[in-house]
């Protein structure tokens, strides 16, 4: 006779991972083995649903749909994605040098240059020579720019406000106090500078 083989809170070790099933289910097999291997089928579809209360996948899901939208109301102003992540960039570190900007940005220095030559084509950004090494060079929003930008922190601010829709002040604030927590732990973790102090820091020398 088929046996019948149920799921219903309780802990199990499958293929070196651990499960917790908590809805109940039932499966009429053949025999043992075949229960056995729908129970683990079960449970891992389970965890492929849970995916959605996940922190790295929700993380990585919210920051590319920010992008996204970022993208198509900077299209609206004529811009593509890279160039307004520079001049985002270059909002949090004006007068940084391009090395820290390539780090901030998390991308190859010869890339940032072609970017930056972009932008220094429209008159948007300026480089100049570091008062102390004249190797760096440092990089500037012009005068030309501050009209987009204005325009670009008001999309910017409308894209979050989007974003943050129906959470009180009060579960707003604790959502950022709650980033930066884990922002700071995964710098501990890694190691790894926080490039928009540092990258302050440095300009603020250079002042």
């Amino acid at each position: 006779m088929p046996q019948i083989f149920a799921a219903h809170g309780c802990h199990v070790s499958c293929f070196g991972h651990d499960y917790y099933a908590e809805n109940t289910c039932f499966f009429k097999v053949r025999n043992y083995n075949d229960s056995y291997s729908n129970y683990c089928n079960y449970l891992l579809i389970m965890d492929r649903e849970n995916l959605d209360r996940n922190f790295g996948f929700l993380a990585h899901d919210v920051a590319r749909l920010m992008r996204v939208a970022f993208d198509r109301r900077g299209r609206e102003l004529g811009l593509t994605r890279s160039q307004w992540w520079v001049l985002t960039a270059l909002y949090a570190l004006d007068g940084a040098p391009q090395s820290t900007l390539a780090a901030f940005m998390d991308v190859e220095k010869a890339t940032l240059g072609r970017l930056i030559d972009q932008l220094e084509e429209k008159g948007w950004v300026e480089r100049c020579p570091d008062s102390e090494d004249r190797r760096v060079k440092r990089v500037f929003l012009t005068a030309r720019v501050q009209s987009l930008m204005r325009t670009l922190r008001t999309v910017a601010s409308e894209v979050r406000s989007d974003a943050l829709a129906g959470l009180s002040d009060q579960e707003h604030e604790a959502f950022l106090s709650a980033l930066v927590k884990v922002k700071m732990n995964l710098l501990r973790m890694t190691g790894a500078p926080d490039d928009i102090a540092v990258g302050r820091s440095k300009v603020a020398a250079d002042d």
